[in-house]
């Protein structure tokens, strides 16, 4: 005798960042176990993957006629919001008559974004030619090569596999090099500063050479605002041309 199958879980409630309520999904192929409320979910929406998420269970009598979730982003272990919140969330929304996707989005400032690799394949056996002249095959793919409308095309038929690997985030950081580590070079730097022409000790003290007076208010800018970097930003803060 062939043992009964099992049951199927239980529908989903998933809200998505924009005003509108909740909606029904199934479950992910194969997902076993409780509703995860409060883990983000990519659920389809208007011919795309975005991100929901999990804040309920949805009506099982609909279940046969409800398009599954794709993938689920956080470990039921550790859900994204705590689910005491997100039934206390969801209280104060269908009390105020509020569209629970506008309250999510505002309540959740980061989350919304997943950073992922997506990779897609058809179901083996199936002839996808039908969907377009270059769709996916037996090969895994990356998606990014498939437009998002065809993926899920194929997904809503349930001839498309699909594999989500995450991706970490990276955090660029600069480190200080050691003094001795640091080329030559890059230790020194030219500036330019106004001083006065020092005499030899055994000649006679001669008088300075006679500036134009737009040479003098140059040294004079020079000596009050000095030292500059560069002939450029010597000109610019005293108002002449490079080499005037």
């Amino acid at each position: 005798m062939t043992p009964p199958a099992p049951p199927s879980p239980n529908p989903w409630q998933v809200a998505v960042n924009l005003p509108v309520p909740p909606y029904d999904f199934g479950a992910p192929h194969g997902f076993t176990g409780p509703v995860p409320l409060g883990c983000r979910v990519l659920v389809p929406w208007r011919g795309e993957l975005v991100v929901g998420l999990v804040v309920g269970e949805g009506d099982p009598r609909a279940a046969h006629r409800l398009r599954e979730a794709a993938h689920l982003l956080d470990d039921p272990a550790a859900p994204w919001v705590p689910p005491a919140t997100v039934t206390g969330v969801q209280g104060w929304a269908h009390d105020a008559r509020i569209p629970a996707g506008l309250i999510w989005g505002d309540l959740l400032g980061v989350g919304w974004t997943a950073a992922y690799a997506h990779m897609v394949r058809a179901v083996p056996g199936s002839d996808l030619s039908a969907f377009a002249r270059r769709a996916p095959t037996d090969r895994w793919t990356d998606a990014g090569a498939f437009a998002p409308a065809l993926l899920d095309a194929i997904r809503e038929q349930g001839l498309l596999e699909e594999r989500f690997t995450p991706q970490p985030r990276l955090i660029s950081v600069v480190e200080a090099r050691a003094p001795e580590h640091v080329p030559a070079a890059s230790r020194t730097v030219t500036v330019l500063r106004a001083v006065t022409p020092a005499q030899p000790p055994t000649q006679i003290p001669t008088q300075p050479p006679t500036l134009t007076a737009r040479q003098a208010q140059a040294t004079a800018w020079l000596a009050e605002h000095g030292p500059c970097d560069t002939l450029s930003a010597w000109a610019r803060g005293q108002g002449s041309a490079p080499g005037s």
